[in-house]
Parts: C-alpha cells; sequence; structure tokens
C-alpha cells in the first residue's frame, strides 16, 4: 500500500476547504469589485421640433424624449419623473441657464399604476414632452429628473436644445458600456405602442 494513502481524507479536505474558500473570494470580488448588486442605469434625452404647417403658421410642435435604461441586475424602481421645458436668458452671445422662465412642465408619478416605474434588467422606459409652442426663436433648456425607492438619487439633468438643428440626441455613458442607441433593447413606457 503505498505511504501516502492514510494521509488522503486529510488531503481531501483540505482541498474542498481551498476550495469553499475560493468561491467565497470570487463571489466577494464579484459583488463587491463588480457591484453585481447596484442599480445601474444610462439616461437618454433625445428632442426635435418641427412646424405645425399651414393650418397653424408660426407655431412649432416640440417633442422630447427621456429614456432610462436599466443597465444592471436588478430592477429600477422609479417613483417619480419630472421634464420641463424653459426658455433662457440669453445676453449678448451668453446663454444664461441659471435664469429661466419655464414654458411647461410634466410630471409622472408612480401613484398612477403603471409598468412604466418598474425598469426590469435590460429594457428601457421613455417619458415624452409633447408641446405646441406659438414661437420657435431661441435656445431651450430640457430639464430632465427622476427619482427613486432605492438608496441615493440621480442627479437632474438638463440639456441646450437648439431648434435650428434637426435633432438632438444625447446619451449618458456608462463605463463599460457602449454608447450608441441600442435598437434591441426592450421598451416599456408611454412609446412602446408607437414603434
Amino acid at each position: 500500500m503505498p505511504p501516502f494513502i492514510p494521509d488522503l481524507p486529510q488531503l481531501s479536505d483540505l482541498l474542498v476547504n481551498l476550495t469553499i474558500l475560493g468561491g467565497g473570494l470570487a463571489a466577494a470580488y464579484k459583488f463587491r469589485v463588480l457591484d453585481v448588486l447596484a442599480h445601474r442605469y444610462r439616461s437618454e434625452v433625445w428632442c426635435t421640433s418641427t412646424p405645425v404647417g399651414d393650418a397653424e403658421p408660426g407655431r412649432f410642435l416640440f417633442v422630447g424624449n427621456f429614456v432610462i435604461h436599466n443597465t444592471g441586475d436588478r430592477p429600477l424602481k422609479v417613483t417619480r419623473v419630472r421634464l420641463s421645458l424653459q426658455k433662457p436668458l440669453v445676453d449678448d452671445t451668453i446663454i444664461d441657464s441659471e435664469r429661466t422662465t419655464e414654458v411647461v412642465a410634466r410630471e409622472f408619478g408612480s401613484d398612477a399604476g403603471t409598468s412604466w416605474f418598474q425598469i426590469r434588467a435590460g429594457e428601457r422606459s421613455i417619458f415624452p414632452l409633447r408641446v405646441y409652442l406659438d414661437e420657435l426663436s431661441g435656445p431651450l433648456i430640457f430639464q430632465c429628473d427622476f427619482r427613486w425607492k432605492h438608496r441615493g438619487q440621480p442627479s437632474e439633468f438638463a440639456w441646450l436644445y437648439d431648434p435650428r438643428l434637426p435633432m438632438t440626441w444625447w446619451s449618458e455613458p456608462t463605463p463599460g458600456l457602449p454608447d450608441a442607441y441600442d435598437p434591441s433593447a426592450k421598451t416599456t413606457g408611454p412609446l412602446a405602442r408607437e414603434a
């Protein structure tokens, strides 16, 4: 009988313990360093405007969409989304975004009982602001803000829209994810039926 066979149970116990310890360290690394349990999102804003037509000359339709993509593994529970369109004060060549006049605001609340406010992993919700404007002569600020039930609140975002451009689109980059718009993502929310 080989001399190492009596030590085989002790050796196998050591290997099992090392395997369990290695698995625990790998799980701790994945959860802590990769922040698996964090609520991650990517927000996107796009705006456009168009003349209403010959029926109402001088009127414009402004369309602004605020999109929240869930890029994490856990669902996002959004409680409120507030969108507002503001006209900034323009002094010569300086656009003062601190001094603005609110043109219109729209607020979405989760008490409406819709599924827009529960964004599952890999999905997105689109929150629109559509408004008729009597004039569209200068820049506008599209302000987007949302709140959720999780720890730490996301910061609000203001987008400067210039009506001389046909469409403006912005996506907040998320480290490790592509910046490009992903049409394959599942959509929930007010615009899901329009696609």
